[in-house]
């Protein structure tokens, strides 16, 4: 096991490298560091001088094309592997009595409203996602500088912007105001936006802890 001052010289060259995401470049550290291990048996030699020069340098230059190509294959196949995990996430939640109830209820009273007024409640649902969506991204904003910048974080908010995309931009803020689009299908279509949005936002905050602690050696 390579020590953890070579280690962070290690983690320290691929952040030069502009790759960005911790988690990510850990996987790379390790396979450099079995790698590293695999050829050489004197890491004081291997290592030896700072500002990187010597033998590491060396070595780390000949892999430099290979580990940028990796990063970018790692960086695709992370966020499509945690939408995969959201997405099961998410699912389990509605599976929840609880959560099963609260979304009815939701529905529920959408249908109602808009049996009221369909004006004001389409427009109230459009102006709530964005509301929602703003909060939503002012919280990621301040967790980055707490957490780092962890892949898994970042998918839970591009997720949510793929969502309010999909839902909260139609009918968009010009056509909401036209009857046609005042109707109990764009009310439901809203509705579905809203608690999607929520799931997923609820799912981070009780995994966030486990990122914390999963990703600890990271966001030092």
């Amino acid at each position: 096991m390579l020590p953890k001052k070579y280690i962070k010289r290690i983690d320290d060259f691929l952040k030069r490298m502009d790759m960005e995401y911790q988690d990510i470049r850990f996987e790379l550290v390790d396979h450099l560091a079995t790698d590293i291990e695999a050829q050489t048996t004197d890491y004081d030699e291997f290592f030896k001088k700072d500002l990187m020069r010597g033998k590491f340098l060396r070595y780390m230059l000949s892999k430099k094309a290979d580990l940028e190509t990796q990063y970018d294959k790692l960086n695709r196949k992370k966020f499509f592997n945690d939408a995969k995990n959201i997405g099961m996430s998410v699912l389990k939640l509605l599976l929840n009595p609880k959560i099963i109830f609260a979304v009815i209820a939701l529905y529920y009273i959408a249908y109602k409203a808009i049996q009221y007024n369909p004006k004001i409640t389409t427009i109230s649902l459009f102006f709530l996602h964005l509301f929602i969506l703003i909060v939503i991204s002012v919280y990621f904003f301040y967790e980055y500088k707490k957490i780092g910048k962890v892949k898994i974080i970042h998918s839970y908010s591009y997720l949510l912007l793929i969502l309010y995309f999909i839902f909260g931009n139609y009918p968009n803020i010009k056509s909401v105001f036209n009857p046609d689009y005042q109707t109990n299908g764009i009310v439901i279509y809203k509705i579905t936006g809203i608690i999607l949005t929520l799931l997923i936002f609820y799912d981070y905050l009780v995994k966030r802890k486990q990122f914390k602690k999963q990703y600890k050696h990271l966001l030092i």
